[in-house]
């Protein structure tokens, strides 16, 4: 979340799978779960802007991917090519941005693309991030103390810190 987002009340919004849009790009196949690329706009509403696309590629196919302030590809499965450098299965790479990188798939493989604009210095422990140690620490001894709201269907649960 951008840093004026990050004390927001949470959402949730259910998006149908066949209103997710899907494109075809030199014969490549993309999904835009989330953000606009390739001419399609994702229906998830997101605070900053934010891409996440899926893609499957036949052997041999390339893929020029978006531009964002920050990027990178997971393979899930397959093996491509980017920039001379092999990028094996269950493999994040994060791209520079500058030019458009092309990837190009070594054998049938499916990826997804993420990025989008740079939201700062976040910290990180457990579960919670924030751009603020003292929220996190807020947020430790909130979920230690049980103050948390219970997630219907899972109310019996509990499952302390690390």
């Amino acid at each position: 979340m951008p840093e004026q987002y990050e004390q927001i009340e949470p959402a949730f919004y259910h998006i149908p799978s066949a209103d997710i849009p899907s494109a075809n790009v030199n014969e490549v196949s993309v999904r835009v779960m989330i953000g606009e690329a390739y001419g399609v706009k994702s229906p998830v509403p997101t605070l900053s802007e934010t891409l996440y696309v899926e893609a499957q590629l036949d052997s041999a196919q390339e893929l020029t991917l978006p531009t964002t302030e920050e990027l990178a590809v997971y393979i899930v499965s397959g093996r491509l090519n980017s920039e001379g450098k092999e990028l094996a299965a269950r493999t994040l790479a994060v791209l520079k941005t500058e030019a458009h990188p092309v990837i190009t798939a070594q054998e049938p493989s499916h990826i997804v693309i993420i990025g989008g604009n740079a939201l700062g210095n976040r910290f990180i422990n457990w579960n919670f991030v924030s751009s603020n140690k003292e929220r996190i620490e807020q947020a430790r001894k909130d979920w230690q103390n049980q103050r948390f709201d219970k997630v219907v269907g899972d109310e019996d649960e509990f499952i302390p810190l690390p």
